[in-house]
């Protein structure tokens, strides 16, 4: 099985993964079946954000006062045992953008002030 995903890294915040639906390649019938009920990709914090990058078999616990969701992260397929490879094809780092288009408009500035 293969995961394809890209990270997206804001300033002040966790970097997050996104992964590629059309990019999955599935090693079985009973993993696509099984993707996003109980097998996704990433853990999600409570923003919605994915903050990790690795397949996980989720767990729901269910108490009266409230849900609690576990991740446990996965390097094989639990139904034919195939290895599920996680690859990272982009890696965008909006604080190291940011701070480069600053530095530029700064220069700009200069320049059309002289």
């Amino acid at each position: 099985m293969k995961v394809s995903y890209r990270t997206e890294h804001y300033e002040g915040g966790y970097p997050t993964h996104k992964y590629f639906d059309e990019k999955i390649e599935f090693c079985c019938e009973e993993m696509k079946d099984a993707w996003d009920e109980s097998v996704q990709f990433g853990s999600f914090d409570s923003d919605s954000h994915c903050i990790n990058n690795a397949v996980n078999i989720s767990k729901c616990d269910a108490y009266p006062e409230c849900t609690s969701w576990t991740d446990y992260p996965i390097k094989f397929c639990p139904f034919c045992g195939q290895k599920i490879d996680v690859i990272e094809i982009k890696h965008i780092d909006y604080v190291k953008v940011t701070k480069k288009e600053e530095r530029s408009f700064e220069s700009w500035e200069e320049k059309k002030e002289t």
